[in-house]
């Protein structure tokens, strides 16, 4: 058995893979091509996995911090008391929503003003795009996001 290192699974858009069966003369082209092929012929439970991302001291009503979870830029936000999290880069130009203005639950992006409903990630200006929203849970005074099942909430 042959096993492929965790950093090439990133690649392949999965979590984990091990002990793939693939002959010593096969190329790493190969591997993958098999890898895939393996893939696609089996389905996979993908578990939903919480990583700390901010303590709710950090986020104040009203308000907005960016963060880094897992390699995914997050604005975490405080509407009232429950906290949402999406995608922190607005797809207009990349701006960087947390910089922005919230109001209600509605996130202004700083360079264009485009807006954003953070609860469910649809645009509300000029409304033809959407971003990304994440799983949140507090357990205590942290703020846990899941970065592995991101969502489009309508």
């Amino acid at each position: 058995m042959l096993r492929i290192p965790e950093g090439e699974f990133r690649y392949l858009g999965c979590q984990r893979l091990l002990n793939v069966s693939v002959p010593r003369r096969m190329g790493w082209h190969d591997v993958f091509s098999k890898s895939y092929q393996y893939l696609r012929e089996r389905t996979f439970i993908q578990l939903s996995r919480f990583f700390k991302a901010a303590t709710t001291d950090e986020v104040e009503p009203g308000s907005g911090i960016g963060v880094k979870v897992e390699g995914v830029f997050v604005g975490i936000y405080n509407v009232n008391g429950e906290y949402y999290a999406i995608n922190n880069i607005c797809p207009h130009l990349g701006g960087v929503l947390h910089y922005g203005f919230l109001e209600n639950q509605i996130i202004t992006c700083p360079l264009h003003l485009w807006q954003f409903d953070v609860k469910t990630g649809k645009c509300v200006w000029p409304g033809k795009e959407r971003i990304v929203t994440y799983p949140v849970e507090v357990e205590g005074n942290d703020i846990l996001v899941d970065v592995n099942t991101p969502r489009y909430l309508d």
